[in-house]
């Protein structure tokens, strides 16, 4: 049975955008969930993410003391925790404050320090580098993950459930989807702008198996110059979502810093965490029913934890050095 997956679906507001998740029930910050797994058949372009796409080995380039900085505190970081290697002043992004309307929340666009600060407790080591990354576009984002019963609304079969292991998705309309791929997430947010009018924003080609079946295709490409072009449904960039994630905040999750402990792969109840997100220390074997933990500042729930999102910048580890514009 494949991992389960979630969806939370987003819009711009002249183009309607959607998220997807795999429903993973672990700790993880702004900077390193919403990232997608990456599969060589996959061709999206890279004008779906920032204005440069970076060499593979780009976050590697550094240069930086990764092994030491990986264990630090910030408190004894040797130098500006949060600044990228490369940046220009100003840097700035309005104050998050909740907008929401029938179910989606808009996100005013800015400018913002994408990844995870240089000594935050737990980073990854290679892949979540700081990086500039400005947002020209406004966008909204639906206020919480796709629930089974929104996706059932739409006559897909419901491929939730629990793996052989015993973990996996809760059963119910106000339950995350679950346990759908990375392109069956995106011929979903082809089906949301059909059922609407609106132009799909995915080609998908050479496909095998059905939508909520187990779909998979060879070639995924955008349809058009790029996906801030289209006027249906999409996934958000990596960028979209981490900047939606951290509603502002420059913290491992929004809420504040995790609390460091002795053992990084022992789940642990965080009382930062724990308060906003289902996580292996409160969530039992399962995802949970949407909306039951604080949303950020931008009126959004479950942005950390519950379930890790697929977006449409797929297979990239980090941005490089930027300054990006996307």
């Amino acid at each position: 049975m494949r991992p389960s997956t979630s969806l939370q679906v987003a819009r711009d507001m002249r183009i309607r955008c959607f998220l997807a998740a795999i429903a993973l029930l672990c700790v993880c910050s702004a900077a390193a969930c919403g990232k997608p797994s990456s599969t060589a058949e996959r061709t999206i372009p890279a004008d779906s993410g920032p204005e440069a796409a970076p060499p593979a080995d780009a976050a590697d380039a550094v240069g930086t003391p990764r092994d030491a900085l990986a264990d630090a505190s910030p408190d004894s970081c040797y130098r500006d925790p949060y600044l990228p290697n490369h940046y220009v002043a100003p840097c700035e992004q309005p104050a998050a404050q909740p907008s929401c309307s029938n179910g989606w929340c808009a996100i005013e666009p800015g400018c913002f320090i994408m990844g995870a600060p240089w000594c935050e407790w737990g980073r990854p080591k290679w892949f979540t580098d700081p990086v500039q990354v400005t947002l020209t576009h406004r966008f909204a984002l639906q206020q919480n993950e796709l629930t089974q019963g929104e996706w059932l609304d739409h006559g897909v079969p419901n491929p939730s459930g629990l793996m052989p292991n015993g973990t996996g998705d809760c059963i119910g309309p106000d339950c995350p989807m679950g346990n759908i791929t990375w392109m069956e997430a995106l011929a979903f947010a082809n089906l949301l702008s059909a059922s609407e009018g609106l132009q799909v924003c995915y080609e998908l080609e050479q496909c095998t198996g059905q939508l909520g079946e187990g779909l998979e295709c060879d070639v995924a490409r955008v349809a058009g110059p790029s996906v801030y072009e289209c006027g249906g449904y999409r996934l958000p960039t990596s960028a979209e979502w981490e900047y939606a994630a951290r509603a502002g905040t420059k913290t491992s999750v929004y809420a504040g810093e995790v609390v460091e402990h002795a053992q990084k792969f022992e789940c642990f109840d965080d009382p930062v965490l724990s308060p906003i997100a289902w996580y292996c220390a409160n969530a039992g074997a399962t995802t949970q029913p949407v909306r039951h933990r604080k949303p950020n500042g931008w009126g959004l729930y479950d942005m950390i934890g519950n379930a890790v999102a697929w977006v449409t910048s797929d297979g990239v580890n980090g941005y490089g050095d930027g300054p990006y514009v996307e």
